[in-house]
């Protein structure tokens, strides 16, 4: 899988890394070949694509990170 982590080179105030709670006892639904194409993701990303959407496989190249929300829009 190709990755461009660029959100994390920016301000630290910004995001915190964060590991994420694994959804357990996730179901395959609709996979989209298409956008897996467009990802380039492996063969073996595909056939594991519900344990990546549902957090229970991350990837050491992409630290995963929860970001900060404002709420600008509320004032």
């Amino acid at each position: 899988m190709q990755f461009n982590p660029r959100y994390n080179a920016q301000n630290p105030k910004l995001y915190h890394l964060q590991q994420p709670s694994p959804l357990r006892g996730a179901k395959a639904g609709h996979f989209n070949e298409a956008l897996a194409d467009e990802l380039q993701w492996s063969e073996e990303d595909k056939a594991n694509w519900v344990e990546i959407c549902s957090g229970q496989k991350t990837f050491a190249e992409f630290p995963p990170l929860a970001m900060v929300y404002a709420g600008h829009q509320f004032g």
